[in-house]
C-alpha cells in the first residue's frame, strides 16, 4: 500500500520535458510510481487537478548555516516550495572551526548568519552537519568555506600561505568532503579568502576536483573588472579540472551594465572548450551583505577586533575613506560598493541603540545625524561591532532578464534573515515563476521548473534528488501557477507568497494548503547520500 498519492496533477518532472497528467504514488519517503493509480491503495490521496506537481525547489546559495540551529522549520523557504538549502556559500561560515577562534568568527559573521545566542559546539564539518541531520524541516547540503580552511591553517592574517599552509587546507578540505560536504566555496572579496594566492585557489580547486567536489565563487570584483575577475575563475577551473559554479551571477555599478553579453560570450566559450560552468542567480536589482564589506580588504586583517581598532583611529580612518571612496567620474557622489550612499540600505542591526537606522540609507541616516555618509557609516559599524546587514541598489533589471534566460543558469535567494531583510528571502522562487514565467514569458515553466529542481540536484551530485521518477526522494513541491507569486518588497519583506499549495520532503508533508505542519524530515545531503 502507498502512504500518499498525489492525484491528477500536471507532472513537471525536472529534465526539462513538458508537463504531464499523471499520479504520483510516495511511499515513506521515496517516489514508488507515476501514472495512472486510480485503483491503487493509498492512505492518502491528495487532490491535484489544476495545480502542478514539481520536484522541490533547491536553493543554491542561502545564508541559514545558523538559522536552521535555532529556527529548523525554515518557514520563510518551505513556504517557497524550497525543500533543499545549500549552505556554507562565499568561503566564510562556521565549519571546520578552531574554539580560539570563535569569538573573532561571530563577530565577522554575525552580519551575514546572524548574532544568535548559541554554542558553537562543533570543529568540523562531521560535526556540524550531525547537528542538523534529521533536525530540519528542509534538506541541507554544505560547501567547505575556503575561509574556514584559512582561518583553521593561516589565522587572520593579510599574507600568502606558504606550501606547506596549502597542504595543510587540501588535507583539511578532503576531510571536510568525506565528512559531507558537496564542495567547496570561496569569496574573493571577504576576508580572509581575499587574501589567498593562485597558487592556493588552484591547489585547493585541484583537490576539489580529485574528491569529486565543484568550485563555487563569488568572483573578485561584480562591477568594474567583473570580465577579469570572471575570466580568473574561469582559467582557474581549467587549471584545476575542476566545475566552476559563480554565485550570484550579475553586475553590479550602471557604468558596467554593458559588460553582461561579454560576460555571457566567455561563460559560453569555456562551455564549448569542456569546461563545466554554472551559476545561480536572485531576481531582483539589488544585493545584500555584510556592511563591512564596503571596506577595503586590508581593513579586515587581523579579524574583526582589528577592524574595530583601524575604525577608532582617526589616521587609519581617514585612509580607510579614501580608499572606500572612488570619485564619480561624471561628478555626482562618490561611488562606494559600485553604488551610493543613498542605494546603501541598513538592513539589520543587532543592537538597540541603532534600530532607527533600519530601512534608511546611508545618506539619509547621515542627514539625521548631522555627519558624513562616511562617517555615518563607520560609527555605525564601530557601535554594532561590525553586526550591521545592508541591502544595495546597484543592478539593472535588464541584465536580470537576460541573465534569467541562460540555460546554465540556476536560482538562489542569497536570503539573510534580520530586521528588515532582502524580499528575496521571501520572494525568490514564486517570483521567477509568478513574474518571469507566466507574466513575461522569459522562460517556459518546463525549463525553469528544470533549473529549480534537477540541474541544480546535478550540479550538487545528489543521485536521488530533483526529480519526480520512481526511486527518487519524495521531496515535491505542488503549486497554482494562476497564483503563484512574490508579495515580498522591499519595504514590507516579510510576507510569504502566493500560490504554494503542498510542500513535501522525504515523504513528508510540511506545508500543507499554507499551512506548516512542523514536522521535520530533512536530511543532509552529500554526493554520496544514497538509499538507506
Amino acid at each position: 500500500m502507498l502512504d500518499l498519492v498525489l492525484r491528477s496533477g500536471m507532472v513537471f518532472d525536472g529534465t526539462g520535458v513538458d508537463g504531464f497528467l499523471a499520479d504520483v504514488g510516495i511511499q515513506g519517503e521515496w517516489i514508488r510510481e507515476i501514472g495512472d493509480l486510480s485503483r491503487a491503495e493509498a492512505r492518502r490521496i491528495v487532490d491535484c487537478t489544476g495545480l502542478f506537481v514539481t520536484p522541490g525547489f533547491i536553493d543554491m546559495h542561502t545564508h541559514s548555516d545558523l538559522d536552521l540551529l535555532v529556527d529548523p522549520y525554515s518557514s520563510p523557504k518551505v513556504r517557497m516550495g524550497v525543500t533543499l538549502e545549500v549552505l556554507g556559500q562565499d568561503g566564510i561560515s562556521v565549519a571546520p572551526m578552531r574554539p580560539e577562534h570563535v569569538t573573532q568568527v561571530k563577530r565577522q559573521l554575525a552580519g551575514l548568519l546572524g548574532d544568535h545566542p548559541i554554542e558553537w559546539r562543533w570543529r568540523r564539518v562531521g560535526d556540524y552537519l550531525a547537528l542538523l541531520d534529521r533536525r530540519t524541516a528542509v534538506n541541507v547540503s554544505y560547501l567547505v568555506p575556503h575561509g574556514a580552511l584559512r582561518w583553521w591553517v593561516v589565522g587572520f592574517d593579510d599574507r600568502p600561505a606558504t606550501p606547506q599552509e596549502i597542504d595543510a587546507m587540501c588535507a583539511l578540505l578532503r576531510e571536510s568532503i568525506e565528512e559531507g560536504a558537496v564542495g567547496t566555496s570561496t569569496g574573493l572579496i571577504y576576508p580572509p579568502c581575499v587574501y589567498a594566492g593562485w597558487d592556493e585557489l588552484v591547489a585547493l580547486a585541484t583537490t576539489t576536483a580529485k574528491v569529486g567536489g565543484f568550485w563555487v565563487v563569488h568572483i573578485r570584483d561584480e562591477g568594474n573588472r567583473c570580465l577579469e575577475s570572471l575570466q580568473e575563475m574561469l582559467d582557474l577551473g581549467r587549471a584545476s579540472g575542476c566545475p566552476i559554479h559563480i554565485s550570484h551571477f550579475k553586475v553590479v555599478g550602471r557604468r558596467n551594465f554593458d559588460k553582461a553579453d561579454r560576460q555571457v560570450e566567455l561563460i559560453e566559450a569555456a562551455i564549448r572548450d569542456g569546461l563545466p560552468v554554472t551559476c545561480d542567480q536572485y531576481p531582483y536589482t539589488a544585493g545584500c551583505t555584510v556592511l563591512g564589506a564596503c571596506l577595503p580588504h586590508w581593513a579586515h586583517a587581523g579579524g574583526a577586533s582589528e577592524t574595530l581598532r583601524r575604525l577608532a583611529d582617526p589616521g587609519e580612518r581617514a585612509r580607510v575613506r579614501a580608499e572606500m571612496e572612488v570619485p564619480d567620474p561624471d561628478g555626482g557622489p562618490p561611488i562606494v560598493h559600485h553604488t551610493t550612499y543613498d542605494a546603501i540600505i541598513i538592513a539589520t542591526v543587532v543592537g538597540e541603540r541603532n534600530q532607527d537606522a533600519v530601512g534608511k540609507s546611508i545618506a539619509q541616516l547621515a542627514k539625521m545625524r548631522g555627519k558624513e555618509p562616511a562617517e555615518t557609516l563607520f560609527d555605525l559599524l564601530l557601535e554594532e561591532g561590525m553586526k550591521v546587514t545592508m541591502i544595495v541598489h546597484h543592478q539593472s533589471e535588464d541584465v536580470v532578464r537576460k541573465y534569467i534566460r541562460l540555460p546554465f543558469q540556476t536560482f538562489s535567494t542569497d536570503g539573510i534573515r534580520g530586521t528588515r531583510p532582502h524580499p528575496r528571502l521571501y520572494g525568490t522562487f514564486p517570483r521567477a515563476l509568478g513574474r518571469y514565467v507566466r507574466e513575461q514569458r522569459l522562460m517556459t515553466w518546463a525549463d525553469a521548473i528544470r533549473r529549480m529542481t534537477g540541474a541544480a540536484a546535478k550540479r550538487l551530485g545528489l543521485a536521488d534528488q530533483g526529480l519526480i521518477q520512481a526511486g527518487m526522494r519524495a521531496s515535491i513541491t505542488v503549486f497554482d501557477p494562476d497564483r503563484i507569486i512574490d508579495r515580498a518588497t522591499y519595504d514590507d519583506p516579510v510576507q510569504d507568497p502566493e500560490g504554494i499549495r503542498y510542500v513535501l520532503v522525504n515523504g513528508q508533508i510540511v506545508l500543507e494548503d499554507g499551512r506548516e505542519t512542523r514536522v521535520l524530515p530533512g536530511r543532509v545531503c552529500s554526493q554520496t547520500w544514497m538509499k538507506d
